[in-house]
């Protein structure tokens, strides 16, 4: 038996050696690893990167900032500014917007024009402050008002249903309490606002029936001659005029710019007390027939000449209501001064402009520009058509059926 041959094992392949490989064939050597920075480089890096995140965030904020203060400026500032101040209250624009808006929804503020509208802002905030120094002075006078008197007024601004009970208290109907709600809803106002600036309305009116009640009903009283000019100059001129001969009722009804003109300067019967206080001083000291030296009151340079006087005269009730106020005046101007009242919106007329912006006032000023080009002519009034009134007799009582009618007969159900 023959042995099966082996197959020889197969020897590998020989590498070939570096000599005998072509160049372009030896793989590339392994780059030398790097060299370690020194560590002066790296905190160089860290520096680096250390200063691009803080400028990037500087950036961020300084955006953040700007954006912030743009929104600020545009929208609460505005808000926040202080439009009134008296004493120690300080009222800002939003508040004043919130009255100009509940001015024009009560019903005398329906009737105002546009013209009277634009210049709401400004008179408003003069009225503000004259009811806080009615609130924070009235005490002085030895006047006040009950919740009563507010309520009253309240009544009567709204034109709202109020009724007296039997002990004299004021009773509340839900229509007085609806339209007071829903005036307050459409200002913005809280109660509380709301009642303070009637408050001071009701305080005011009650300063200057004091005033007028201390009147008393005779007075040294005057009858006059006034010359009233812009300027000193102008006065200096006229009075050398009269000093020369020249005639005061004349050079009065050409020169003059007082409402005396019409009647050649001459003022009837004036008590004490009824002129500025500069000119009041000269004319119940100055001679009968004399012509005085000019005089600055009121923004004006007066001459007067006193042509009769009288040291106990009647006054009258007309007289007495324009002293009353003359001195009510007196009085605000003084209290103002003493509290350090300030209108802030006379001189801004950009805080002016927001206060319109804000209270409706612009858009009630074009809807009754609308409502006026809408109405119909004044020469042709229109009339609603009206449906003839029926007296409730013929309504309730049938006419009599005649005496051969059938009797008719009652249905169980449906209409007969």
């Amino acid at each position: 038996m023959t042995e099966p041959t082996r197959p020889k094992p197969s020897r590998p392949a020989a590498r070939p050696s570096a000599a005998s490989t072509p160049p372009s064939r030896r793989p590339a050597a392994p780059p030398p690893p790097p060299k370690p920075k020194d560590w002066r480089e790296r905190i160089a890096g860290l520096n680096r990167q250390a200063s691009v995140v803080m400028i990037s965030g500087v950036v961020i904020t300084a955006v953040l900032a700007l954006l912030v203060f743009a929104y600020w400026d545009n929208y609460i500032r505005p808000s926040r500014e202080v439009a009134v101040r008296a004493g120690n209250r300080s009222y800002d624009t939003t508040y004043l917007a919130r009255r100009v808006r509940a001015r024009l929804n009560e019903p005398a503020g329906l009737l105002l024009q546009t013209q009277q509208i634009a210049t709401l802002p400004p008179q408003i905030a003069d009225e503000v402050i004259s009811e806080e120094v009615a609130l924070q002075k009235a005490g002085e006078l030895g006047v006040s008002v009950s919740g009563m008197d507010i309520d009253t007024e309240i009544a009567a601004k709204l034109r709202a249903v109020t009724a007296v009970d039997e002990q004299g208290q004021l009773t509340y109907s839900p229509a007085f309490e609806a339209v007071v709600k829903a005036n307050l809803q459409q200002s913005g106002l809280t109660l509380a606002q709301y009642r303070r600036g009637i408050h001071g309305q009701v305080l005011q009116r009650e300063i200057r029936k004091k005033f007028e009640a201390e009147i008393p009903d005779t007075l040294p009283a005057a009858k006059t001659r006034l010359i009233a000019v812009a300027d000193e100059a102008k006065a200096k001129e006229i009075k050398q005029r009269l000093d020369a001969g020249g005639d005061f009722a004349q050079i009065a009804a050409t020169e003059s710019s007082d409402t005396t003109r019409t009647t050649s300067g001459l003022k009837d019967w004036t008590p004490k007390g009824g002129f500025a206080k500069e000119l009041d001083g000269a004319i119940f000291t100055l001679p009968t027939g004399q012509i005085s030296d000019p005089i600055s009151a009121a923004g004006k340079w007066w001459i007067v000449k006193v042509e009769e006087r009288s040291e106990n005269r009647e006054v009258t009730a007309e007289q007495k209501t324009a002293l009353a106020g003359q001195k009510y005046g007196e009085w605000l101007e003084e209290s103002r001064k003493a509290l350090n009242a300030k209108n802030y919106l006379l001189d801004s007329v950009e805080m002016q402009s927001w206060v319109l912006d804000h209270s409706g006032a612009v858009e009630a000023a074009q809807e009754r520009q609308q409502q006026q080009r809408q109405a119909p002519p004044a020469s042709q009034p229109q009339f609603p058509v009206s449906t003839p009134v029926v007296p409730p007799a013929a309504q309730q009582t049938p006419p009599p059926p005649p005496d051969n009618a059938p009797v008719p007969t009652p249905t169980t159900g449906g209409t007969p």
